[in-house]
């Protein structure tokens, strides 16, 4: 009986502990959300990069990831409203990937695209220099066309170039995210850890 009681009473005296560390518990669990929440474009970035580079095979995947992103920055800045940036890169994404399906996104219609998006761009007023719109011009020219350049030529250079390519736009990404203009935050964050993961996997891999 008296062996009963003292088990009893320990089970209270954990109980208790567990009670009063529950809190702290719930606490760390709540910033932890809260944190997660807020960062979800890079916790979804790290997913899609791992994803990506889980399927890698001479490292020229990445070139579609910059002819998308440079062309998008350039389409943005024309359209100058930073809230539709992920509805405008879904459909960047699929017009890219048809183009590609199709044999059609070599180097000349990248440059030729990035050209008629310009031209759309000082028609509309919204590409006046020097502001940051009008520097979206030469930079899709640099990624842009740069990824659609780096396809065709030998796989293992092209590797390395799109991997200098994509940590190039993370650094204009991160610019971006810095002056929150151009694109939305959300997407800058996203764009610049999954270029960043990308290029860095792929000068591990290629």
């Amino acid at each position: 009986m008296a062996l009963s009681l003292v088990a009893r009473a320990g089970d209270g005296h954990r109980m208790t502990q567990l009670t009063e560390l529950d809190p702290v518990h719930a606490s760390r669990i709540r910033t932890g959300a809260v944190t997660l929440a807020h960062r979800w474009p890079t916790a979804l970035a790290l997913f899609v990069a791992a994803v990506v580079l889980s399927d890698v095979e001479d490292g020229t995947e990445g070139a579609l990831v910059l002819i998308v992103t440079g062309t998008l920055y350039l389409v943005m800045a024309v359209l100058a409203r930073p809230q539709t940036t992920w509805p405008v890169l879904l459909a960047v994404l699929v017009g890219v990937v048809a183009l590609k399906r199709a044999g059609a996104a070599g180097a000349g219609v990248v440059f030729g695209l990035v050209a008629v998006v310009a031209v759309v761009g000082v028609v509309r007023g919204s590409l006046h220099w020097p502001r940051l719109p009008a520097l979206q011009v030469p930079a899709a020219a640099l990624f842009a066309g740069g990824g659609a350049l780096a396809a065709d030529v030998n796989p293992r250079v092209a590797g390395y170039a799109v991997a200098a390519g994509l940590i190039g736009h993370a650094l204009w990404d991160v610019y971006h995210w810095w002056v929150d203009r151009i694109v939305t935050r959300s997407f800058a964050e996203w764009c610049a850890v999954f270029d960043l993961a990308l290029g860095v996997g792929l000068l591990l891999l290629v």
